[in-house]
């Protein structure tokens, strides 16, 4: 899967996984170009997206 996202120019990213009702469970990936290390807040801020959802 990662070469695979390389291939398109995706070189960096974070998945956050979801957790619904009834056991079921989804994720959303959010990717960029550039290879950038993410800081913790940003990655916090994800996460807590994911929660509320």
């Amino acid at each position: 899967m990662f070469d695979d996202a390389k291939k398109f120019g995706l070189n960096a990213g974070v998945t956050v996984p979801f957790r619904g009702q009834a056991g079921i469970s989804s994720t959303m990936s959010f990717v960029q170009k550039e290879a950038s290390e993410m800081k913790d807040f940003e990655i916090n801020h994800l996460q807590s997206a994911g929660y509320f959802i």
